[in-house]
C-alpha cells in the first residue's frame, strides 16, 4: 500500500515538473513574441518616421526652389528627430558665366561619356567629362548659379509616331526605371528602360493628360528627376532608418517668343528674361537714350509708387572693338548684371541688368564702359514683381544675322511678363505680337538699340505636375 503511495508520489512530482517546464517554455515563447511584436513596431514606426521626413524634405524643396533647380547641394537639413537630404543628378558647384566651356559640377556619374545636359533653360553638348566636370562642345550662352541642377538629355532617333510604344533614343544613362520623360509638351510613362539598345519601352504616350504627338530625329528627350531621402538617426534597433521618396516633375512651360522684324538683313544680338508675379504685374515706366563715342552715360529715369518694384536696365553697345559695361547705378545703388551677349562676328553686344525695390522718384541710371563705344540705355520699371524669386528661369540670349531677331525663354508661372532687349547693326525694326515697344534708337551708325514687354497669357501656361515613387 505504501509503496503503491510512493509511486504515485514519484508520478505526481514528475508531472508537476513537467507541467512547470512547459509552463515554463510558453512564457518564454510568449516573452519572445512580445518582444518581437514590439521590435517590429518600433521599427515601422521608425520607417513611417523617415518617410514622413523624406515628405518633409519634397514640400521643402518644391516650396524653396523654382523649377528645375531642386537640390540641397549635398547638404542634410534637420526636421523632427532626423534630417532630410535632396538630390538631384549633379548640381554646379561653381557659378557659371556665359562663354564657359567647362561645367564644373559634384559628380558626372549619372551620365554618359559624351551627350547633352541641361541647367536651368540652356541644353549644352558635352564631348568629354571627367569625374567632376563636362567639357562643352561651344560655350555657354546663360550665366547659371552654384548649386543649380543638372540633369542630363538624349535624343529620339526613331519617330515614334503619335502612338508608338518603344522610344528609340541615343542613350538611357542617368534616367530612372520606370521613367517619366518629356519630349516636346508631352509627358510619356515608360515602365522599362533598356541600355542597349537604348530605349524605353512598353510606354504611355499622352500621359496624364498631355497630347500624343510624333517627335522628330533629333529631338531633345528630359527627364526631371530628383530624391528626397529622410534619415532617423536615434533608433533603439538600429544605427540609423532611411526611407526615400524619388520624385519625377515636368513643367508645361511656355516656350515665349520676343522678336523683331528687321527692315533688312542685319547682325543682332537679343536677350531676354521673365519675371515671376507677386500678385499682378504692372507697368511703370521706360525712358532711353542713345550716344556715341562715350565711356559713361546716363539716363534721368522716374520709378512710380508702387509695390514689390523692379528696375530692369538694358545696354546695346558697339564700337571698333570689343565694348562692354563694367557697372550700371541708379540713384547710386548698383545694378545686378543678370547676363550679357556679344556677337561673334561684328562687336556689338547686349546686357540685362536689374534692381529690386529701387526707391521712388525721378533719378539718373548710369552706365559704364570699359572702353569708348556707340551706347544705347533702355530702362523699364515695374510693380508686382516677386522679391524673393523674381524671375521664372534664367535669361536666354541668341544672336543671328538675318531679318528676324528672336530669343526664346520659357515661362513657367501663370502672370508673368517678358522683358527684352536687342542689340544690331543699324535698321529699323519693327517689336513681335503682343510685344509694347519701350525703346528703338539708333547710337548714330554702329548700334541700334531697342527693348520690349510683354505680358504672357495664363492661357499659355500649365500647372506643374508630379509623379512620386517610394522606397
Amino acid at each position: 500500500m505504501n509503496h503503491r503511495t510512493s509511486g504515485n508520489s514519484g508520478l505526481s512530482i514528475i508531472a508537476t515538473v513537467m507541467v512547470m517546464m512547459l509552463l515554463a517554455l510558453f512564457a518564454a515563447v510568449a516573452v519572445s513574441l512580445i518582444t518581437t511584436g514590439t521590435g517590429i513596431g518600433i521599427q515601422e514606426e521608425r520607417s513611417m518616421e523617415a518617410l514622413y521626413i523624406a515628405e518633409g524634405g519634397l514640400e521643402y524643396i518644391i516650396k524653396n526652389r523654382r523649377f528645375p533647380n531642386y537640390s540641397t547641394q549635398a547638404a542634410t537639413i534637420p526636421l523632427g528627430n532626423g534630417q532630410f537630404k535632396v538630390s538631384t543628378p549633379a548640381y554646379l558647384t561653381a557659378n557659371e558665366a556665359i562663354g564657359s566651356v567647362t561645367i564644373d559640377v559634384d559628380s558626372t556619374s549619372n551620365f554618359p561619356s559624351s551627350g547633352k545636359i541641361i541647367i536651368d533653360s540652356e541644353v549644352m553638348t558635352y564631348t568629354a567629362i571627367t569625374a567632376t566636370t563636362f567639357t562643352l562642345s561651344s560655350a555657354a550662352t546663360q550665366p547659371h548659379d552654384s548649386g543649380n541642377a543638372v540633369y542630363p538629355v538624349t535624343t529620339v532617333t526613331t519617330d515614334p509616331g503619335s502612338g508608338g510604344t518603344t522610344i528609340a533614343v541615343a542613350s538611357t544613362t542617368g534616367f530612372t526605371s520606370p521613367a517619366i520623360i518629356k519630349i516636346d509638351n508631352e509627358d510619356i510613362y515608360c515602365p522599362n528602360v533598356s541600355a542597349s539598345p537604348a530605349q524605353f519601352t512598353n510606354c504611355t504616350r499622352g500621359y496624364k493628360g498631355s497630347t500624343p504627338a510624333a517627335h522628330l530625329v533629333g529631338t531633345n528627350v528630359f527627364e526631371y528627376s530628383f530624391t528626397s531621402k529622410g534619415t532617423i538617426t536615434s533608433s533603439p534597433l538600429a544605427d540609423s532608418i532611411q526611407r526615400v521618396i524619388r520624385t519625377k516633375i515636368t513643367s508645361s512651360v511656355s516656350n515665349n517668343d520676343m522678336y523683331w522684324t528687321l527692315a533688312a538683313s542685319k547682325e543682332w544680338v537679343n536677350g531676354s528674361l521673365v519675371l515671376r508675379p507677386s500678385g499682378t504685374i504692372a507697368f511703370g515706366t521706360a525712358t532711353s537714350d542713345a550716344k556715341s563715342n562715350v565711356s559713361s552715360w546716363n539716363v534721368s529715369h522716374t520709378v512710380s509708387a508702387g509695390s514689390n518694384r523692379i528696375l530692369i536696365v538694358g545696354v546695346s553697345c558697339g564700337g571698333a572693338s570689343s565694348a562692354y559695361s563694367t557697372g550700371v547705378t541708379y540713384a547710386g545703388q548698383n545694378l545686378t548684371l543678370l547676363g550679357g551677349f556679344n556677337h561673334p562676328s561684328v562687336f556689338i553686344r547686349t546686357e540685362l541688368w536689374y534692381l529690386l525695390n529701387p526707391p521712388e522718384g525721378t533719378a539718373d541710371v548710369t552706365v559704364t564702359l570699359n572702353t569708348s563705344a556707340s551706347l544705347v540705355i533702355g530702362a523699364t520699371s515695374l510693380t508686382g514683381v516677386d522679391q524673393t524669386n523674381p524671375f521664372d528661369t534664367a535669361p536666354a540670349f541668341l544672336y543671328g544675322t538675318s531679318n528676324r531677331a528672336n530669343v526664346i525663354v520659357p515661362v513657367i508661372t501663370n502672370g508673368a511678363w517678358a522683358v527684352d532687349v536687342m542689340a544690331l547693326k543699324p535698321t529699323n525694326a519693327n517689336q513681335g505680337t503682343g510685344q509694347t515697344e519701350r525703346w528703338n534708337k539708333n547710337a548714330g551708325a554702329v548700334v541700334r538699340g531697342a527693348g520690349s514687354t510683354k505680358p504672357v497669357s495664363k492661357s499659355n501656361v500649365k500647372d506643374t505636375r508630379l509623379w512620386m515613387e517610394v522606397f
